[in-house]
């Protein structure tokens, strides 16, 4: 079993962008990645990081994993809309089409073979607590925000 911890955020939003996820193994870190964007928004790093955690999985053939996100967007996104979003052609509630709709085009399909192999779940973590994991990942989605600063300056 591995835990993966994911973050993402931005400098303004829109603005430059980042994210990160970080794979825990018997309360250790096994594997970080980082993603920086020069023009983004919170929501799309957020849901990066979590396809890029799904592509780990698959990637790896890890077969029991839990995703933890502070995001409550991607958390209740994959877990209660986005089957509902892909039936009706990604467009939510509101008959408009969603935010972010290929993204969560390639999460919805990244999951659903996640989930044919594995035993693959996603969680919601409050951020900003005192869970040591979400905040060292967030300290890293932070960093990879700030790599575009330094990206700018050269």
């Amino acid at each position: 079993m591995i835990d993966i911890y994911t973050d993402g955020g931005c400098s303004g939003n829109p603005g430059p962008g980042g994210s990160a996820l970080v794979i825990i193994k018997n309360d250790e870190n096994v594997y970080e990645r980082m993603f920086s964007f020069p023009y983004t928004t919170n929501n799309f790093c957020e849901l990066y990081a979590v396809m890029m955690g799904i592509r780990y999985v698959i990637d790896n053939n890890i077969l029991e994993c839990q995703i933890f996100s502070d995001s409550k967007y991607v958390t209740e996104g994959i877990n209660q809309w986005m089957n509902k979003w892909m039936e009706k052609c990604w467009k939510g509630s509101n008959g408009h089409q969603i935010k972010n709709v290929d993204l969560w085009h390639d999460v919805h399909v990244l999951w659903h073979r996640a989930t044919t192999k594995s035993n693959i779940s996603i969680h919601h973590v409050k951020g900003h607590a005192d869970n040591k994991w979400n905040n060292y990942t967030d300290k890293l989605a932070v960093k990879a925000v700030k790599m575009n600063d330094d990206y700018r300056k050269e």
